[in-house]
């Protein structure tokens, strides 16, 4: 009991508005079947007891339709995500093991230090003593902004990956910086270079380090987390160090000076070949190009370029993928929304009759329960076929429209028209609203307040109709009759005369 009350709740709490569509709906449902049974029993107890037990059954079958076409469509979109763009973290991490994940490179650093001979107290035990010394070698860092420049290519191209049944923001870079260095100190010292490499990469290749112009494979010291390699460099000399390599990721690439320091002439241009301007977004972290971004040849790509001079940042500098369109992700969008638009349908039909003082036929909701649904029915199991999303979504459509003109032909204009109206809103409309997930809450409180001004619409209409076009059953059967009357009225006096 406690389950269903706590589910109730969160449900309440989600969908308020259909909440209260459902409370408004019951409710009249239930007088309105309890006004309708005439027929008198031999005692008044049992004839009220009657009355109370078939007008709730009525409502609880008409809520019970209601959940159950909810729970078969909840059903339909949970089967067609479990095989469509079904993003998983573990086939997320999957990929990142296999591929490679994040890209985060940072800039490299360099260290300049000496050794020097230092003399040093030996420990004794006797203070009384004098104190003896020996000779001990030490290295000694000498603090200096040794990298005078920075000029960086990066082209990044993105190569979406699959695992499972989903894609995932893969992406390919082609790495290329140069980079002067200079001893601005007036003694040789030993330059230790350190590349730092991004940990959560998987393999890197055609990996070239070279020092004017000389490679320096030889003498580089491979870690996990960086390449390094030491060398000796005279008072005042300038060196020209260019590294490249090639390597793959997800998500995003960034290029970050981690330590503060003194920026100067510093030149980054990232070319993403396949993302166009509009699509082009920035990592947390990350300062936006100084430069206007620039579009490639024909438009499918971007050039965005960083220039700084005597700066300081530790910000990054980089491009986010956006996220791969996922297979069947737009009829999974549709379908997420279909639960919620049947709701809505079958409640406005409901409260159309009501409205109208009509009586509301369980079997006739449970057919347009039945016809709606199998819109979204046709659209999940044709979405893999030639038709795709919008060949299925247009021939469910159709089949859903045809059958609901066919099925209303019995009803009246007012209520023919109002069926139609809704069915073909809920059908045709309400689906493509779906396709903007970005304004989605927007859009459903225009439907929520388009659905209010209808049901006041419908209430003001069918107040002031005439009683025969309205629906009044009983009226138009007093009609009737009088006519029939009066014709045989003048029958009689014609066979008199």
């Amino acid at each position: 009991m406690e389950t269903i009350v706590q589910r109730l709740t969160a449900w309440i709490t989600i969908e308020p508005f259909i909440t209260l569509l459902m409370i408004i709906a019951a409710i009249t449902l239930f007088l309105r079947s309890y006004r309708a049974v005439n027929q008198e029993g031999p005692v008044k107890f049992w004839y009220w007891l009657r009355k109370i037990l078939e007008s709730i059954g009525v409502t609880i079958l008409f809520l019970g339709l209601l959940w159950v076409s909810r729970a078969v469509l909840n059903n339909n979109y949970q089967t067609f995500i479990s095989n469509h763009g079904r993003v998983s973290q573990a086939n997320y991490e999957s990929v990142q093991n296999i591929w490679g994940g994040t890209q985060a490179q940072r800039d490299l650093s360099v260290r300049h230090s000496i050794e020097r001979d230092v003399m040093e107290e030996i420990p004794r035990a006797d203070e009384t003593k004098p104190p003896l010394y020996k000779k001990v070698r030490r290295r000694f860092t000498i603090e200096q902004n040794s990298i005078l420049s920075t000029h960086g290519t990066v082209e990044l191209r993105t190569n979406k990956r699959q695992k499972g049944s989903a894609f995932y923001n893969g992406f390919e870079t082609k790495f290329n910086f140069t980079y002067t260095v200079k001893n601005d100190s007036d003694v040789r010292t030993d330059a230790d270079f350190r590349f730092p490499l991004p940990s959560s990469q998987s393999m890197f290749s055609d990996v070239v380090i070279l020092v004017n112009d000389r490679d320096v494979s030889k003498d580089l010291r491979v870690s996990s987390s960086a390449i390094a390699w030491r060398m000796q460099m005279d008072p005042g000399q300038t060196w020209t160090v260019k590294v490249r390599y090639q390597t793959r990721g997800l998500e995003y690439f960034y290029y970050q000076i981690p330590s503060p320091r003194q920026i100067k002439d510093f030149d980054f241009t990232l070319t993403a070949v396949d993302l166009p301007v509009s699509e082009i977004n920035y990592p947390e972290g990350c300062i936006p190009p100084t430069q206007e971004i620039i579009p490639t040849a024909g438009g499918r790509g971007s050039i965005l370029t960083w220039r700084f001079n005597d700066t300081i940042t530790t910000a990054g500098m980089g491009v986010s993928l956006p996220k791969p369109e996922q297979p069947g992700e737009r009829t999974s969008l549709m379908l997420a929304a279909s639960s919620y638009g049947l709701m809505m349908l079958l409640l406005a039909v409901a409260l159309t009759f009501i409205l109208a003082d009509k009586r509301i036929n369980l079997l006739e909701i449970a057919l347009i329960a039945g016809v709606y649904c199998l819109m979204y029915i046709l659209a999940a199991s044709l979405n893999d076929t030639f038709l795709h999303f919008w060949g299925s979504f247009t021939l469910g459509t159709i089949v859903t429209c045809g059958l609901t003109v066919l099925f209303s032909l019995k009803f009246e204009p007012l209520y023919k028209m109002s069926l139609l109206g809704l069915v073909g809103f809920f059908s045709l409309v309400y689906p493509l609203l779906s396709q903007f997930k970005d304004i989605t809450d927007s859009l459903n409180g225009l439907v929520m307040a388009a659905m209010i001004a209808y049901l006041f619409a419908m209430a003001v209409a069918t107040r002031f109709r005439k009683p025969g076009i309205a629906g009044n059953q009983e009226k138009r059967e007093m009609k009737d009759v009088r006519k029939s009357y009066l014709r045989d009225v003048k029958k009689d006096d014609i066979h008199s005369v």
